[in-house]
């Protein structure tokens, strides 16, 4: 081919080019691009994202004729019980709490006296909804003002008068601790029993302590052994005495072996003496004291998370 040929050729070329733009041009024009263009423009509105400066529409939504719609994909989240992989059910935590412990949800978290204005006064309660044991010992609790309390050990077995040995707090399946922000009454936090009602005719516990130890003449019974050495006046003074009474000064007109044996019997230690091998003696609730000052929680309007051990989070409480 000489170059005349060629150059024929190429011109052609460029010609149906030009010839092709000008008729999408010219289609555009007459289905109203330019005028979309302006009102696409009007609908731009400003605001700021970390600190720069970015349209709140999207130039995504703006095409060309000869751009084709990219497909919208719908993604949902995965919820559920635990998989294959170990995962867990998290769906009870509210979005941005944290990262979720493995207990996530086994234990709750009741708002109870979170808002008292007293350390001793303000507390909160943990309900155990697992199907096992929990150690939450080295757990944690923290507020909105970025206080961070650790539930520390306690006593299984209280005595009063020693140093009691400390363990892990662990809470039963159903079983619940009473999360004080003040100081144990006691010096120590402890699981309650049958016989703790004893303990707040001493000293006062906030919430009060459950009056529920075994009668007086449960454990002093009206046996004719126990009658003719303690006397019948004895057991007429004790029908009148109410649960988890500790009576420091009975009548003088009570013989001696019956005041002895009220003495020894109708208190704490007493109590717990006597009845610690039995069934049913343990409660499942516990008095936890977190030995703070002040208060941790806002009286008006708190977020307070319940922590794992390693600081995962188990339960979230909004009021």
């Amino acid at each position: 081919m000489n170059f005349k040929a060629e150059h024929t050729v190429s011109r052609i070329l460029k010609f149906a080019f030009l010839g092709v733009i000008l008729s999408l041009v010219l289609l555009w024009f007459i289905g109203g691009g330019v005028q979309k263009i302006i009102e696409k423009a009007r609908t731009f509105q400003f605001g700021s994202l970390s600190g720069g400066i970015v349209p709140s529409g999207s130039f995504a939504d703006f095409r060309l004729p000869w751009q084709f719609e990219a497909p919208t994909l719908d993604i949902q989240g995965v919820s559920g019980g635990v998989s294959g992989d170990g995962s867990y059910d998290t769906s009870g935590l509210p979005p941005g709490s944290g990262i979720p412990s493995p207990y996530a949800g086994d234990v709750s978290i009741r708002e109870a006296a979170a808002r008292a204005q007293s350390a001793t006064g303000q507390y909160i309660e943990l309900q155990s909804r697992s199907g096992e044991t929990i150690n939450i010992s080295g757990w944690s609790v923290e507020g909105l003002s970025g206080a961070r309390a650790y539930i520390p050990e306690g006593t299984s077995l209280f005595v009063m008068g020693r140093v009691n040995t400390v363990g892990a707090i662990a809470l039963v399946p159903g079983g619940s601790a009473i999360v004080s922000t003040g100081a144990s009454p006691v010096g120590v936090s402890f699981q309650e029993n049958k016989c703790t009602g004893y303990l707040g005719t001493l000293q006062p516990f906030v919430p009060a302590l459950e009056s529920a130890c075994p009668s007086p003449t449960t454990a002093i019974p009206r046996t004719a052994e126990n009658e003719m050495r303690l006397g019948a006046s004895c057991f007429q003074y004790l029908s009148q005495l109410a649960p988890c009474t500790f009576p420091q000064n009975p009548p003088a007109t009570l013989s001696p072996a019956c005041r002895s044996e009220i003495q020894t019997k109708l208190s704490y230690n007493g109590c717990v003496n006597q009845n610690r091998n039995s069934s049913g003696f343990a409660s499942g609730s516990w008095r936890v004291y977190l030995a703070r000052g002040n208060p941790l929680w806002n009286v008006e309007h708190d977020i307070i998370r319940l922590l794992d051990g390693e600081g995962k989070v188990v339960n979230v409480l909004h009021y």
